[in-house]
């Protein structure tokens, strides 16, 4: 099998470069869904895609991040770190592009991001542990092979972490209801 599509797959992966603090609210999973003015490549949908973001910015664009920054805590929810503290000209996420639309879906989650004219949908979001820095390009680009090894392990980390947080949030889940249960005067 000396053209195997399967192999090739495992053996490159696409990246997209985004400004912060986008990239940093995907790495997240915060954001689900990114804009572009072009169209994914049709074989696109179910592959998994690196999220890689800008270089670190001059005064006037980290200005103009800044007021971005400011939106995207108000969508988000949550407090982000400053923008200078976070990672620029990196890998930050691998994430599953799943779907796109051209028109505003009807899910809020989804449809609250959509500006168009394509959103692609990310799903299972994995930081990159810590962030992998490379070199990026415009619209898709393929992440270099002798950065794969590297990029595999940091994956790995991040998983790691994702595993850990979900099970700290389940022990905190259980001592909650442990306690919740204790003041009820109902089990009294």
């Amino acid at each position: 099998m000396a053209d195997d599509p399967e192999r090739r797959q495992a053996s490159s992966l696409q990246a997209i470069t985004l400004a912060q603090p986008d990239a940093w609210c995907i790495a997240k999973g915060y954001r689900p869904l990114i804009n572009t003015k072009w169209a994914p490549p049709t074989d696109m949908q179910g592959k998994m895609i690196a999220i890689h973001t800008i270089e670190r910015p001059g005064k006037a664009q980290l200005r103009q991040l800044e007021r971005r920054a400011a939106q995207m805590r108000d969508a988000v929810g949550v407090d982000m770190p400053p923008l200078h503290r976070l990672p620029y000209d990196s890998v930050v996420a691998v994430v599953r592009c799943s779907g796109v639309f051209t028109e505003p879906p009807e899910d809020f989650e989804l449809g609250r991001w959509f500006q168009g004219p394509y959103g692609w949908v990310l799903d299972d979001p994995v930081p990159i542990l810590p962030p992998l820095p490379c070199r990026g390009a415009k619209e898709l680009w393929t992440v270099p092979q002798k950065l794969l090894p590297s990029l595999r392990k940091h994956y790995q980390n991040g998983k790691q972490h994702l595993r850990r947080q979900a099970e700290r949030l389940r022990n905190l889940t259980e001592e909650q209801e442990e306690r919740l249960a204790l003041q009820d005067p109902k089990t009294h």
